[in-house]
């Protein structure tokens, strides 16, 4: 029930990279000598999916003879490390595989390349406006192009929904009916409706911007989100504790245990990626077997926020001309949609996610989530205001969460106190 860009994060967040990254990096290839040769480095798709990356490179170096591209890769949870490594050294792979959260840090550093000079408008057509525009641009520049994406699907067990003497044909759409559901199966049934996730990397943020609410104000620096609309959202999922409609660990669980409780039955309905539908499929067959496909509850606005993994180049890249293509190349329809096949995820190109493989779908959990997560694209957007010191401000910011849910402050005094620290960091 977490806000989208923080229950997915990295690359864990497509459940593509559960295995072990390789760190190799391949030799240069015999016969490319005098061609213009290129890096690209991806994030921990080492072994899974070697033949699909391997196979781009080659159908691309076909078509480009005069091109000789290097594939690197680099474990999660060294990547960004080791990254900014070969970023300080000055000798940055070309193309490069980021997140969004890198891709603005390193925007910052001012060490990618923009791209507005060297791609086509043809290319920049081809992706969803929205996730183009505010994925892929910093201050006005472009400085990527969209690669795969996740949105969050509503995931429920229609044999709980009977049992409350709820109507399987209408989940919860939003947070208000949420909550009205949790407090209808509790006292049907006794089972907790859902586990929302109060205190994950900030989670109130997000809870405040699909509620409209505003973090900072336009210079970025004093923090906004203690009005009224604020006191209002924070107090409506403090009651939400207060009520018992949640279980007491939603202060302090993370985002694989409302998959863990929904797996064994002792909770309703969760929001969280399609990917995890695998994971219920081989630990609880039965509870899958029960299993149907919402979209995503919404706050105040309607807002599908997306987790986006997209391509940049280096500024320092001897040629950005052939990098850039490479990037569209990668991203293009036909090859995202091919790796939506293999792996759960989205496309970001308007065609692919037209296809019959998010349309006609087979009459399965993961067939109706992909279907569903599909006709969210044209609306999703990136729900993530691009801060610096993020750690301090989410602590800051969960802290509140836990002492207005526990009565220690007020929802306004929570927020004041969270406001007055957030002005603090961000004016340092």
């Amino acid at each position: 029930m977490r806000f989208t860009s923080y229950v997915l994060s990295g690359c864990l967040i497509f459940g593509l990279m559960i295995l072990p990254g390789c760190q190799k990096e391949a030799s240069l290839p015999s016969g490319s000598e005098g061609k213009k040769r290129i890096s690209f480095l991806t994030l921990q798709l080492q072994p899974t999916f070697n033949d699909y990356v391997t196979g781009l490179i080659a159908k691309y170096e076909a078509a480009h003879p005069d091109v000789s591209i290097t594939w690197l890769d680099y474990p999660a949870d060294q990547y960004e490390t080791k990254l900014l490594a070969r970023f300080i050294s000055r000798d940055p792979p070309d193309v490069i595989n980021l997140t969004y959260d890198m891709m603005l840090k390193f925007c910052q550093r001012n060490v990618l390349l923009g791209l507005d000079d060297v791609l086509s408008s043809e290319t920049v057509s081809r992706y969803f406006p929205r996730i183009f525009d505010d994925g892929c641009r910093y201050k006005g520049t472009t400085y990527a192009v969209p690669w795969y994406l996740a949105l969050v699907v509503t995931m429920y067990n229609e044999e709980i929904f009977r049992q409350a003497g709820l109507d399987p044909e209408k989940p919860p759409t939003n947070y208000p009916e949420m909550a009205e559901y949790c407090r209808i199966i509790k006292q049907k049934t006794d089972i907790y409706g859902t586990l929302p996730i109060y205190t994950e990397a900030g989670s109130l943020k997000g809870y405040l911007l699909q509620d409209g609410v505003p973090l900072v104000d336009e210079t970025g620096k004093r923090a906004i989100f203690n009005s009224p609309a604020g006191v209002e959202t924070l107090g409506f999922w403090a009651n939400l504790y207060k009520e018992r409609l949640v279980p007491r660990e939603a202060l302090t669980a993370r985002h694989r245990r409302p998959i863990e409780l929904y797996q064994s039955g002792k909770i309703a309905f969760f929001c969280s990626g399609p990917q995890f539908l695998k994971l219920i499929k081989g630990d609880a067959p039965e509870v899958y077997e029960r299993t149907r496909i919402g979209q995503r509850l919404q706050g105040k606005e309607e807002m599908y926020p997306v987790d986006l993994m997209v391509v940049s180049v280096a500024r320092e890249t001897k040629y950005p001309e052939v990098s850039a293509d490479f990037a569209a190349f990668v991203t293009n329809g036909e090859n995202q949609l091919a790796l939506c096949r293999l792996a759960t995820v989205l496309p970001s190109v308007v065609w692919a996610a037209k296809d019959p493989y998010f349309v006609d779908v087979e009459d399965t959990p993961e067939g109706q989530a992909r279907k569903v997560s599909a006709q969210q694209l044209p609306n999703a957007t990136i729900l993530v205001t691009p801060l610096e010191r993020r750690a301090e401000l989410d602590e800051a910011i969960d802290i509140a969460m836990q002492k207005a849910c526990l009565g220690v402050l007020t929802p306004k005094e929570a927020l004041d106190e969270a406001a007055e620290q957030w002005t603090q960091i961000l004016s340092k």
